[in-house]
């Protein structure tokens, strides 16, 4: 099963964890001074911080996988979907990328 992951990238990591907590009307699953996530239904909403956004929109769509990345290669590619970016070692787990046709670049992440 895959999940919907979304990344907003904050220069202000507390000023957005405490934001997003009155907005989401919980707090956070995980908060470190790097990461902070919300669980949203059956998806996650997490908060990034960093120096200044690698994306320039400050918002990137992710997804996680519960099948090892492996297996959803195999998948992909057997339907005709190729990967961009091959599995790499993470602080998190293991991560790929993939191109969907508009040319937007989607992390798939499998957590440890």
């Amino acid at each position: 099963m895959i999940r919907l992951q979304t990344i907003v990238y904050t220069t202000h990591m507390e000023a957005s964890e405490a934001w997003y907590s009155v907005v989401l009307g919980s707090g956070p699953a995980h908060s470190s001074p790097v990461w902070t996530s919300f669980d949203v239904g059956d998806c996650v909403l997490a908060l990034h911080g960093v120096d200044e956004s690698p994306l320039g929109s400050g918002v990137e769509l992710s997804l996680v996988s519960d099948e090892p990345l492996e297996d959803l290669i195999a998948r992909l590619e057997r339907s005709g979907v190729a990967v961009r970016r091959g599995i790499r070692q993470e602080n998190f787990g293991r991560s790929l990328v993939l191109e969907d046709p508009n040319g937007l670049l989607i992390q798939v992440n499998e957590h440890e």
